[in-house]
């Protein structure tokens, strides 16, 4: 039986080191935008009771996540996308609790959990309008 060369390259394993490959470069850039906002912050530019919203610097780096991974994945890419939020959460998660154990990581939880569906989700939707048919 002959598979298609498609379907053996968009299956989750096949997909798994890009996607943790774009998960990495996801969260570089969302520490580039939590390294902005605190620079605003000590400068006075964006005012202290803003430091709330850093959940949203997650959506820059979900966003590129899942737009990578969808355009890798060609086929299914809202789960694939969706996919690729889930691991960024999760390796967020683990570097909160090896880094920062004294840290109650689990206040912010559903801040950071919605930014990282939100942000995966609206890349991996960017991807599929950009797909050729």
């Amino acid at each position: 039986m002959i598979r298609d060369s498609l379907n053996e390259k968009t299956g989750v394993f096949a997909l798994l080191p890009a996607m943790l490959i774009f998960t990495v470069i996801g969260m570089i850039v969302t520490l580039l935008t939590a390294l902005l906002l605190a620079v605003l912050i000590s400068k006075g530019i964006v005012p202290e009771s803003a430091r709330n919203i850093t959940a949203l610097c997650c959506v820059p780096g979900t966003f590129l996540a899942g737009f990578f991974t969808a355009k890798r994945a060609g086929r299914r890419i809202l789960p694939m996308g969706l996919l690729a939020g889930g691991c960024f959460l999760l390796l967020l998660l683990l570097i909160s609790f090896v880094f920062l154990p004294e840290l109650e990581t689990w206040n912010g939880f559903p801040g950071i959990l919605a930014a990282c569906a939100g942000g995966s989700a609206a890349g991996a939707l960017c991807a599929a309008g950009m797909r050729k048919r």
